[in-house]
């Protein structure tokens, strides 16, 4: 079935680029052997910084939603260490030309996030997919692949990739739902179960719900007293990313207004704080104020 929860794409929703050939078909490269360092304390480089944002332009038109037993895991690491935590899920250019599990399936479905986590919170994350993997088809931190193809064993990862700033978490595949752009199909089970995944111990509450009211392009947003508050500034606040604008609360404080001042000036339209229609023509919204 379709998924009901599709969604306008932001900024912080994009993983970065791979140099993989093959795109995301990272089964491709899982190495005979196990490997002899722990990826989790032993970078080639030290520990890499996550990717830059700003290098990445949002289709206007881009559209797709995250599969649920996925997001279920964002939420758990959201939770335990906060929405400025990068979790990226969508393709980039170099993705989306290739097969992936970035892509959306046939139904806008995407089935495979990139915690920006490394060491102890990467060792974490990993921990946690690999005791409740039913849902999983594999996962990569640090030249390191665990496939459900050997058994969820450790081994080298062979690709030019070596995924060393974020761990990668790839949904199960199957027969349903795949196209061109994934060259697989997805196991809807799988997709739609909620696994148990804790990072930090007990199992935190659900995502609270969305404010309500005020459609995003329907008012011009600002810094005033009393704070606006609605849906809208919290799709501006999602948009953004909770780097530059905070967390996704729906109030406009003077950090939304330090995040918005911030994509005017990367788009280089007229810096004021203000989302009015060009603000909103830049992020893909249709002015109805």
């Amino acid at each position: 079935m379709p998924d009901d929860s599709i969604s306008a794409v932001t900024l912080a929703d994009f993983t970065g680029p791979t140099t993989d050939e093959g795109g995301g078909r990272y089964e491709l490269y899982v190495g005979a052997d196990a490997p002899l360092f722990d990826p989790f304390a032993d970078y080639p480089d030290g520990v890499a910084e996550p990717f830059d944002l700003s290098m990445f332009a949002v289709p206007a038109a881009l559209s797709a939603s995250l599969a649920h037993n996925l997001d279920v895991r964002r939420h758990n690491i959201w939770h335990c260490w906060g929405t400025g935590v990068q979790v990226g899920w969508i393709g980039d250019a170099s993705h989306q030309a290739e097969c992936s599990d970035h892509n959306p399936d046939i139904h806008g479905v995407v089935h495979a996030i990139d915690p920006m986590v490394t060491g102890v919170r990467a060792a974490a994350v990993v921990k946690e997919a690999l005791a409740h993997p039913d849902d999983l088809q594999y996962v990569i931190h640090n030249r390191v692949i665990w496939s459900v193809s050997v058994g969820w064993q450790a081994r080298r990862y062979t690709g030019s990739d070596p995924h060393t700033n974020h761990v990668h978490i790839s949904g199960k595949h199957g027969s349903s739902n795949g196209n061109g752009a994934t060259c697989t199909g997805y196991n809807l089970a799988a997709q739609n179960s909620a696994p148990t995944f804790n990072v930090c111990g007990p199992t935190p509450p659900p995502p609270p719900p969305p404010p309500s009211g005020h459609t995003p392009g329907s008012r011009a947003l600002q810094l005033q007293s009393p704070h606006m508050s609605g849906a809208d500034v919290a799709f501006v606040q999602r948009f953004i990313g909770p780097k530059q604008a905070g967390p996704a609360d729906g109030d406009f404080g003077p950090g939304t207004k330090s995040g918005v001042e911030w994509y005017q000036r990367l788009r280089t339209i007229a810096v004021d704080g203000v989302v009015g229609p060009k603000t909103w023509s830049q992020m893909g919204v249709r002015w109805q104020g």
